[in-house]
C-alpha cells in the first residue's frame, strides 16, 4: 500500500499505558493507518523519527491560556506543543483581574 507519510523508527508511546517501543507510523488520507514495529510500503514522504517521541496529543487539564485564542484563533502555540485539547471554565476567563474581595495579599507583614 502507498502511504502519504511514513514515520520510521520513532519511540512510540501509544497512550494506553503500555511501555514505549521503537516502531513506524503510517498515515494515509489524513488518518493513522498503522502503528507497528516495522511497516513495509511506499510513502510520498518518509521521515526519520529515530530522535523523536511519537505519541497522541495531550489534554491540558490545567491551563491559564484562555487569552491565546483571542491572539491566535488557531492556537498554534498550544498545538505545536502537543496540546490538542484543553479544559477550563468557558464562563470565567483566568486572565481577567480578580475582584479585590477575592484576592489574597502575598506580602508579609
Amino acid at each position: 500500500m502507498a502511504f502519504d507519510i511514513l514515520l520510521k523508527n520513532g519511540r512510540i508511546i501509544d497512550g494506553k499505558g503500555n511501555p514505549w517501543f521503537r516502531g513506524d507510523v503510517a498515515v494515509a488520507d489524513g488518518r493513522i493507518h498503522a502503528v507497528r514495529p516495522r511497516i513495509q510500503g511506499e510513502a510520498r514522504e518518509e521521515l526519520d523519527a529515530s530522535q523523536y517521541v511519537v505519541c497522541p496529543g495531550f489534554i491540558d487539564a490545567h491551563t491559564h491560556s484562555d487569552y491565546v485564542f483571542f491572539v491566535d484563533p488557531t492556537a498554534q502555540s498550544k498545538v505545536r506543543q502537543g496540546g490538542l485539547s484543553r479544559s477550563g471554565n468557558p464562563f470565567r476567563s483566568t486572565w481577567r483581574r480578580w475582584p479585590d474581595s477575592r484576592r489574597r495579599s502575598t506580602s508579609r507583614r
